[in-house]
């Protein structure tokens, strides 16, 4: 594929990023909108700066870039078909707003941008650690400009990550507490899908899984982890779900080889139960 980017519009992104990420620490006042948006409960409440945020990346990348589509959090309902186009970018506008909202550092902006339904550019912005993290097909992942991978593990278990999942059956749910103590699994929750994928492609944690989130929340994140040197795959979408018209359908694993393998392997036995 051609470079799809001149570095003038990889500053001009940046900048847009940063700014939407800015502009979110001057919120004077937190309002909440639908706090339990897709029916997901307290974890998935929105506030007004989720959506000023969104408003506010709208109109600047869709200034610089017309032709893309631009499909988020806060109007999936209405801009779905967006995503057929060949170009869409893939926002969530504040990833980890119950954080957010109870005044807690860890959130961040996320922006990707997919091609043929994969990601090709991704970004996460940490407004209060001034950290920016993204990634470029081809071209590495970088934290601000220092260039990051992923960890290698030296024993085929006790991995460090998170795995996170909701609206599950009680099978499911006993499963996973064997998969966790048969891989002696520690897993830790954030409440931030894209502070998690950070986290891998870092070196931090060895994995991240979800169970039933968002395009949104796994876009930038996604590429980020393969351009890091490790692997992501996206290995059940529960077409149910997605038939409903519920955005929370998919299942997904990243980190490092190894342990990717072994997790999406125990994860495709999950989606029998």
């Amino acid at each position: 594929m051609k470079q799809l980017f001149s570095n003038a519009d990889l500053n001009f992104i940046k900048k847009t990023i940063v700014a939407a990420g800015e502009r979110i620490l001057k919120q004077s006042k937190i309002i909440v909108v639908h706090p339990e948006k897709a029916g997901g409960g307290t974890a998935s409440l929105a506030t007004q700066a989720d959506i000023d945020t969104e408003n506010f990346l709208r109109k600047h990348l869709g200034n610089r870039f017309p032709d893309f589509g631009f499909y988020s959090e806060e109007t999936f309902k209405n801009n779905g078909k967006e995503l057929e186009k060949e170009y869409c970018w893939v926002v969530d506008p504040i990833d980890g707003t119950l954080n957010f909202s109870r005044g807690l550092p860890i959130f961040g902006n996320s922006v990707a941008l997919f091609h043929q339904a994969k990601p090709i550019f991704g970004a996460i912005y940490f407004p209060h650690f001034k950290d920016y993290f993204w990634a470029v097909i081809g071209a590495g992942a970088f934290r601000n400009t220092t260039s990051i991978h992923v960890r290698k593990p030296q024993t085929n278990s006790g991995w460090f990550g998170s795995f996170d999942y909701w609206h599950i059956s009680a099978a499911q749910d006993a499963a996973i507490g064997n998969i966790i103590r048969t891989y002696k699994l520690e897993s830790a929750n954030m409440y931030s899908a894209v502070y998690h994928a950070t986290r891998v492609a870092q070196g931090s944690f060895d994995f991240m899984a979800f169970i039933n989130i968002a395009l949104w929340d796994i876009g930038a994140g996604w590429i980020l982890i393969e351009e890091a040197g490790g692997t992501f795959t996206t290995l059940f979408t529960d077409e149910k779900r997605k038939q409903a018209g519920d955005p929370y359908y998919l299942w997904c694993v990243g980190g490092p080889k190894q342990v990717v393998r072994v997790l999406h392997q125990e994860m495709r036995k999950l989606t029998q139960l």
